[in-house]
């Protein structure tokens, strides 16, 4: 068993995140990450877009139209 904390956080735009990562807020999670006794590991994922049921529907629709009659 891995000992770690995972910590994801969802921003409506870049610069809400970086109001974010300035605030005192932000300071007490980056002063509880230096008492790790190993690097942490701190990734960024930006999402270019966003979709809902229509990519579903239309995987879905795929599969129908590709199956033996």
């Amino acid at each position: 068993m891995q000992n770690r904390i995972q910590y994801a956080e969802q921003w409506e735009s870049e610069e809400a995140l970086l109001e974010h990562i300035r605030s005192d807020l932000y300071r007490r999670l980056l002063a509880a990450m230096e008492l790790s006794r190993r690097q942490p590991e701190v990734k960024f994922y930006y999402c270019a877009e966003a979709k809902g049921l229509e990519v579903i529907e239309a995987a879905r629709h795929h599969l129908k139209m590709h199956e033996p009659a």
